[in-house]
């Protein structure tokens, strides 16, 4: 039986964020403005091994505290196998409701690589 990294990553971030949702934010409630957001984002071969690729997004009102960047990053790293991406990290900037006030999302890529899969 394979292992349900969603699974997995979501056991590690829920102890960080109360407002933790797989795949889109349509799922957090728009009155809420600090949560998580994870899932897949793409799968990849290289000969016989394969590589996946998961998204974990972070929105906090005005900004994301570095420290919660670096607890996500090492939260995901602690599962075995998982890696962050080369990818950048990306920052995002989203209106609060009707408001003139902004909300920051960062999101963070990761790998994890399978043998001969």
């Amino acid at each position: 039986m394979s292992r349900d990294y969603l699974a997995e990553i979501e056991q590690v971030l829920a102890p960080l964020d109360a407002n933790l949702q797989r795949g889109t934010s349509d799922m957090v409630d728009d009155d809420v403005w600090n949560y998580m957001i994870y899932g897949r984002d793409s799968r990849h071969r290289t000969g016989i091994d394969k590589v996946e690729k998961y998204f974990v997004t972070i929105v906090r009102e005005i900004e994301v505290p570095e420290e919660t960047i670096q607890m996500v990053i090492d939260a995901v790293k602690s599962l075995p196998g998982f890696r962050q991406s080369e990818d950048d990290i990306s920052f995002e900037y989203l209106r609060i409701g009707t408001t003139k006030q902004c909300a920051e999302a960062c999101k963070i890529f990761f790998v994890k690589p399978s043998k001969g899969v």
